[in-house]
């Protein structure tokens, strides 16, 4: 007799729950109106993965990049109940870690996010600190997350492996004694620290910690007999001894002297590097802000999109339509000015529009903002670009909804 296979024993159990949701897809005659709740798009997305369903794989990855920052905890909860280390899932992981580096500093100012962050596997917390793009924090903090990472698992004598319980408590034991630097307390050793501790300390970039924190890695550093990592230290303490400002070498948000966003302003800034990533031929959008009733992103397309494609960077100014908006709502005519900022002296690159926001025209912006060929001009000294639109004062009573 033939063997019948049943497709659920090739999913991850935690994946059993959207299977059902993946066949609605597969067979539905609707599709425009397919809608998956948060609580199970990265699911969804892994089954579509397994499976083979390439059109529901692009549209659960368009779905998940723009998933608001008080979503991403859950999409985590997500990927970590079924993931495997050492297992190829890029496809599922690239979309949800890129999240969690661009705020990260976000997501780990919240306690309760911090306490279970403390708690990720390894690897997929290795993967995000060793990010290019690590966002919205400064090393310091970075460095604080880290350090409280390994005193957590060397408190409790297990490898990187945290019960989320007591990881809070544990930390806030041990703040005392990270202030003091008395590492020496937990008697770790190149002998007795687990083997990863080490690559934990080299995502920490040394040239932007203040001369506290460089100690306080010294000292792990020293205990680990990590003598690269020494030599990286005494270089970059270098840097402070011969007068350099510590607050020159943090890590910066936004470009020297630009002030914080206004009420009426929307800020974006996001990793290019040297615009190698094949990311940056994808649509990057800014967390969403509500400004009167409007709720906007500014969306980016770094290396073009459609006809301007490999040619010019595309930027625009977009609306995320809400539930309770009236049908045939509309935002009457208002302006805005769209910002590119140089993190160096010299000119920045500005551009106005007038909108009128509809349904059926929910973006507004320039297909050729600037050439990706000037776009080094604007990049920061960690490889950020940084963007802002500015409402014009005049027309913020053209961002309450038309009656």
């Amino acid at each position: 007799s033939k063997r019948r296979s049943n497709l659920t024993e090739l999913l991850p159990r935690s994946c059993h729950l959207v299977f059902e949701r993946a066949l609605d897809w597969i067979y539905s005659t609707s599709r425009p109106l397919f809608e998956v709740p948060v609580n199970e798009s990265v699911l969804l997305l892994k089954v579509a993965d397994l499976l083979g369903i390439d059109d529901l794989v692009s549209i659960m990855t368009e779905a998940i990049a723009e998933t608001t920052t008080d979503d991403i905890m859950e999409l985590m909860r997500q990927y970590i109940s079924f993931h495997i280390h050492g297992t190829d899932d890029d496809v599922v992981q690239a979309p949800t870690l890129r999240l969690v580096v661009k705020c990260f500093g976000t997501l780990i100012a919240n306690s309760t996010n911090r306490k279970e962050m403390l708690g990720w596997p390894s690897d997929i917390t290795l993967e995000v600190l060793s990010a290019d793009g690590l966002g919205g924090v400064d090393e310091d903090s970075v460095w604080d997350f880290v350090s409280s990472r390994m005193c957590i698992c060397l408190a409790e004598e297990q490898p990187m492996c945290v019960d989320g319980d007591s990881s809070t408590s544990v930390e806030s034991e041990l703040s005392d004694d990270l202030e003091s630097g008395s590492v020496d307390d937990f008697k770790v050793s190149a002998k007795t620290a687990p083997d990863d501790f080490e690559l934990f300390l080299r995502c920490v970039r040394l040239q932007y910690l203040s001369v506290a924190k460089l100690k306080q890695v010294e000292r792990w550093a020293r205990n680990l007999r990590a003598s690269e990592l020494q030599a990286g230290i005494s270089d970059a303490l270098v840097l402070h001894t011969e007068g350099r400002d510590p607050a020159a070498v943090q890590r910066s948000t936004r470009p020297p002297g630009l002030p914080p966003a206004l009420l009426n302003e929307l800020d974006y800034r996001f990793y290019y590097g040297n615009g190698s990533d094949p990311a940056l031929a994808s649509v990057h959008r800014s967390s969403p802000k509500k400004i009167g009733d409007m709720v906007m992103r500014i969306g980016v397309y770094p290396l073009g999109y459609a006809e301007a494609a490999g040619q010019a960077a595309s930027i625009w100014l977009g609306l995320e339509p809400q539930r309770d908006w009236p049908d045939g709502w509309r935002f009457s005519t208002f302006s805005f000015e769209m910002t590119l900022f140089r993190w160096t002296a010299g000119g920045n690159l500005s551009r106005r529009c007038a909108a009128d926001f509809h349904a059926q025209n929910k973006s507004w912006g320039w297909p050729r903002f600037v050439n990706i060929t000037e776009l080094p001009q604007f990049v920061g000294p960690d490889g950020f670009i940084f963007v802002r639109a500015s409402i014009d004062r005049e027309s913020l009573g053209a961002t309450v909804l038309a009656q």
